[in-house]
């Protein structure tokens, strides 16, 4: 069973080698390597495998390796709009601890750019988890 917390056992604020170090643990392989344009990661189930594009940067390849996790949590074999919009919604709740999104918001004034860096993610997950955020109300 594939267990997405970090060594403290704390579900948010996670670093990426503590994301390959839950992989291991799962004993998935990471593999990195040149993939499409339109591709930074992608899970295959059947081989246990995250592909990872060897062109992104340390933050990049932390939120991918991230949402990789949690398709295989959940062993995904297709990748629909409903698993896609489930693993983008449970990665952004996975990599923001809400109370640290409250203050940084109050501090950068809600600077998308900022917040993203301070948060050390991307701005994709940054605004998935606006995003989420917005829905609840």
């Amino acid at each position: 069973m594939l267990t997405l917390k970090n060594k403290g056992g704390e579900t948010v604020g996670i670093t990426l080698n503590q994301l390959y170090q839950i992989a291991e643990n799962a004993e998935l392989n990471i593999i990195e390597t040149p993939l499409n344009d339109d591709e930074m990661g992608y899970y295959d189930d059947s081989t246990h495998t995250i592909l990872l594009d060897n062109t992104l940067n340390d933050r990049q390849k932390k939120c991918t390796l991230a949402h990789e996790l949690v398709h295989a949590k959940h062993h995904d074999s297709n990748h629909d709009k409903r698993t896609e919009a489930r693993t983008i919604r449970e990665t952004a709740n996975w990599l923001i601890d809400p109370l640290e999104y409250a203050t940084i918001e109050q501090l950068y004034e809600g600077n998308g750019t900022l917040m993203a860096l301070e948060l050390d993610i991307t701005m994709q997950v940054l605004d998935d988890y606006q995003h989420i955020l917005a829905s609840r109300f």
